[in-house]
């Protein structure tokens, strides 16, 4: 038997105020025992029902005046739920039918309440215990405004939810009572029920040899070479900026203020315009980049069936954080980093490929050595690399630290710096296996913390050691302030960080030997450098990645060492040898420019999506 005491209005009318607190103000101000326009009655099972004074003036009863809950449950049996739909309950009585549907529902389900009574709300919130109704991850409640607002708000929650349709279950006795409210709101929820908009955006894909590309430009520095080959492939392309957090404001825990919140539904409104405007055959995207971790516009553009492409060049753990949630038949992902491949399809991701990354010859290019452009880059020996100070600092930051955590650490370096090509995760559970130490972390957003620091450390230790190797070729060395506190300035030329297209070709023209130490992140893979220096016609001297063997002819067009030592006598006989290291440049050059441009990269990617929709 329900209390009609104040423990059920308090309970309510907190959760109410902690979720909806404008609903909730006005009805802390009244009194909360006394309802104008609501008559309490008691039931003969000893629940209570309701009547409402109507706009006619008659009291319409709203429930069963026997037992409402067998009421509510008959009604409740004939509702089909659906989690790709919104269940719109036009008119909340004293609330047991929500209550009934409570039990039944996922969590996930989507459900918006329609109420013109506000005083019928604060009769329920004194009469039934809502709170688990309230509690309802996905609940919106739309109370007390105008019929056109509460149907524009309807559109909103639509928007919010990937454009779900609406599911609308009328209460007949509060339209009955209040006619002129709420036949005009279920008549405009109906037209709404069917998104027109998902109609409107759902179109034939890849119907051409030339298609219709939209991209998501983050401002990230492969994006405009990217573009650049796409135009030159003879595709459409269009751009569209996507949202990026300001310095200091990055989401915690998944939490997402007002500002992020009004941002991305004004990036979704531009996207939705954009989409129905150029229609795209997909979408592209670098690094996942204008997507949420919550996947909600994967799920959107999964239900409008729109491909996305995205094109990994740098570690994919974003993505991996909360990978369920991204998953979809229609992502297409390739990455630069083959462990990824297998890695990624473990997870559920369908469609994933290896694409290595590659050089815009519009940048680098060669230039002729005796340009005075050159002349302030003129050295033996240069490398440009970011010391991984500041970001270290940052992923150790990222993860509790303890005694075990330390040593694991301290054993995983060592055995990463013995073996570039084994990903950290295999490193780590051969610690478990080989000493027992398993890493103290439960979540895995630490987990993915701790080794990404692993390996930006082990980075930053292998790169320091090889320049040093290097002192007494008077070695230049371009990165970030970090490396004061790495390497005495006293033996080395240290430069600041030089720009990626009007300054780097210059260097990469100038520098005789260009050294080339690859991040620990890539266990297989090369990075930009191996292409951007033969690009420009310069000389390289690279770690021995094993994907070199298949995109250069080792020795002929490309010089590998494996260790410092190899390294500084391989320094030494090039510097002497003025005509091989020409050589070597010039074939690698010939290679680069016949098979590893981004013009290649798009026709490779593009071909394989054909290839797929097929």
């Amino acid at each position: 038997m329900e209390k009609l005491d104040s423990e059920i209005w308090e309970k309510n009318i907190k959760l109410l105020a902690d979720r909806w607190p404008d609903l909730a103000a006005p009805l802390l101000q009244e009194n909360a025992f006394f309802s104008p326009g609501v008559r309490l009655i008691d039931c003969r099972c000893g629940a209570k029902s309701c009547q409402v004074e109507g706009e006619s003036g008659s009291w319409i009863t709203l429930h069963s005046t026997y037992n409402p809950w067998r009421e509510a449950e008959e009604i409740a049996k004939h509702i089909e739920l659906k989690n790709d739909q919104i269940l719109v309950l036009v008119g909340i009585g004293l609330g047991y039918l929500p209550l009934v549907l409570t039990k039944t529902i996922p969590q996930e389900q989507a459900m918006i309440i329609v109420e013109r009574n506000t005083q019928l709300l604060k009769a329920a919130l004194r009469c039934l215990d809502l709170s688990d109704f309230l509690s309802l991850p996905n609940l919106s409640l739309l109370v007390g405004e105008e019929p056109a607002q509460m149907v524009k708000q309807t559109g909103k929650i639509q928007l919010k939810y990937c454009l779900r349709d609406l599911n609308v279950v009328e209460h007949p006795p509060t339209v009955r009572a209040f006619p002129s409210f709420y036949r005009p709101v279920l008549k405009q929820l109906r037209r709404c029920s069917r998104s027109e908009l998902r109609r409107r955006i759902f179109y034939p894909k890849v119907r051409s040899e030339k298609l219709n590309i939209l991209v998501f430009d983050s401002g990230y520095f492969t994006l405009r070479e990217s573009v650049r080959a796409l135009e030159m492939l003879n595709h459409s392309v269009e751009v569209l900026s996507v949202p990026r957090p300001q310095q200091g404001q990055e989401q915690v825990d998944g939490q997402e203020d007002g500002g992020a919140r009004e941002c991305g539904e004004n990036f979704v409104k531009r996207l939705l315009t954009k989409i129905t405007s150029f229609k795209p055959d997909f979408i592209f995207t670098v690094n996942h980049l204008g997507f949420d971790k919550e996947g909600k516009l994967t799920e959107l553009l999964t239900q409008l069936q729109i491909p996305v492409l995205c094109w990994y060049v740098d570690s994919p753990s974003y993505i991996l954080e909360n990978h369920e949630r991204n998953l979809s038949p229609l992502l297409y992902i390739f990455v630069w980093e083959k462990h990824y491949v297998e890695k990624l399809k473990n997870l559920g991701f369908r469609n994933v490929y290896y694409l290595p990354l590659a050089t815009d010859p519009e940048v680098f290019r060669r230039i002729p050595s005796h340009h005075r452009c050159l002349d302030s880059y003129r050295c033996d020996v240069s490398f440009v690399g970011n010391s991984m100070v500041k970001a270290v600092e940052k992923w150790f930051r990222k993860f509790p630290h303890s005694p075990a955590a330390e040593k694991i650490g301290q054993l995983a370096i060592q055995m990463q710096r013995r073996s570039h090509q084994t990903p950290m995760e295999e490193i780590l559970s051969r610690i478990k296996s080989e000493y027992g130490l398993s890493i103290p972390f439960e979540h895995d957003e630490a987990i993915i913390a701790f080794e990404s620091a692993l390996v930006l450390k082990s980075t930053q230790e292998y790169r320091r050691e090889l320049v040093e190797a290097l002192e007494e070729f008077g070695l230049h060395i371009y990165g970030d302030e970090g490396w004061f506190s790495l390497v005495s300035p006293e033996k080395f030329a240290l430069f600041p960080p030089l720009d990626y297209y009007t300054q780097l070709p210059l260097l990469y023209n100038a520098s005789k030997v260009n050294l080339n130490a690859t991040s620990f992140q890539m266990n297989s893979a090369v990075n930009q450098r191996v292409f951007d220096v033969a690009a420009c016609g310069g000389f390289l001297l690279t770690d021995c990645q094993p994907d070199m063997q298949e995109l250069f002819e080792l020795g002929r067009e490309a010089i590998c060492y494996q260790d410092r030592e190899q390294l500084k006598e391989l320094v030494k006989f090039y510097l002497q040898h003025p005509q091989q290291r020409a050589e070597i440049a010039r074939q690698a050059r010939e290679r680069v420019l016949a098979e590893h441009t981004y013009l290649h990269r798009m026709e490779k990617m593009i071909s394989v999506f054909k290839e797929e929709m097929s």
